[in-house]
């Protein structure tokens, strides 16, 4: 029960500090988009640095949509909920969100490569924060999903025997 309150208490203060940084974000991009001088130089020299900070701001929205599910779930393992019809659609919703997350920021930085700087570049990135990390975590959420959804049946059934 320790791990799950200590998981829980780290996983709302990352989602905290997402959601900070959503609460900022759209300003900032409006402010580069409008007017870029009132920008430090280094944050709008990009040739269309609004839309670039815009497309990990999608992502990001995805990501903190993914972490608030998860801190949903975590709740609910807190009061001892685990096989339960909401976990399954919580556990399904963190999953999305995280695959989500790694698309959009892999096919709009793809597609940012395209428009701005008229190059054709692909390629897979292998750090702590990169999109296969963010894959590779909704992929295990979506399938932790489904065994929570075959356990959920097999205790349904379980109880339904005498």
């Amino acid at each position: 029960m320790k791990r799950i309150a200590f998981l829980k208490i780290l996983v709302t203060i990352v989602f905290v500090l997402c959601m900070i940084a959503v609460f900022f974000g759209l300003p900032f991009i409006l402010i580069i988009a409008v007017a870029p001088g009132r920008v430090p130089k280094p944050l709008a020299e990009r040739e269309y640095a609004a839309f670039y900070y815009a497309i990990f701001y999608t992502g990001h929205l995805a990501f903190t949509y993914a972490l608030y599910q998860l801190k949903n779930t975590l709740e609910l393992f807190y009061k001892n909920i685990y096989f339960d019809v909401r976990v399954v659609k919580l556990l399904s919703l963190t999953g999305r969100g995280f695959v989500a997350s790694a698309v959009l920021v892999t096919v709009m930085e793809f597609l940012y490569h395209l428009i701005a700087e008229s190059s054709f570049q692909a390629g897979i990135e292998f750090s702590y924060s990169s999109t296969l990390w963010s894959l590779a975590l909704g992929l295990f959420f979506l399938v932790l999903s489904d065994v929570f959804k075959n356990a959920t049946k097999l205790k349904e059934e379980n109880d339904l025997t005498v």
